[in-house]
């Protein structure tokens, strides 16, 4: 006997082959849930809020522990620092409520999932122009990045 769920596993298998897709899919899915968390803040809906951060949580946790320590040492120690940072700032938007800690992690969201956009397609061949855009300058600011973006997962 089949699970249930496994025919939309093996759609999602389909539709999703490379590790670079997948990535941005995970990136796409935590930036539309840190706009969910936006929403359950501001129409103070702790569920809404908590449901969508934790969601969040889960995916940066993954991809964190995902990292090659071994491969790319420094890379890896920047991605992890930012992951951690992110953690952090989603933490502190669920339990204060606080709209800039989300931003914060909106950002460094933001900036990840251009680079790593711009990493898949160059590794697929596409040399567009890499987005450039720095922090602007608050309290929190995320670890610094020192070497350009590649597929590290």
């Amino acid at each position: 006997m089949i699970p249930a769920g496994y025919g939309r596993y093996a759609k999602a298998a389909v539709a999703v082959e490379k590790k670079e897709d997948i990535l941005l899919l995970l990136l796409d899915t935590a930036s539309t849930d840190l706009k969910k968390a936006r929403m359950g803040i501001e129409d103070n809906n702790p569920k809404v809020k908590g449901e969508a951060i934790s969601r969040v949580v889960s995916i940066l946790t993954e991809l964190d522990c995902a990292l090659d320590h071994e491969t790319g040492k420094d890379l890896t120690e920047n991605l992890s620092g930012l992951y951690r940072f992110m953690l952090d700032r989603l933490t502190t938007a669920n339990l204060k409520n606080d709209l800039t800690a989300l931003e914060n992690a909106e950002k460094v969201l933001v900036h990840l999932h251009d680079g790593f956009k711009q990493a898949a397609r160059t590794h697929k061949g596409d040399h567009g122009p890499a987005p450039v855009e720095s922090f602007e300058d608050d309290k929190e600011t995320p670890p610094q990045m020192t070497r350009k973006l590649s597929i590290a997962v």
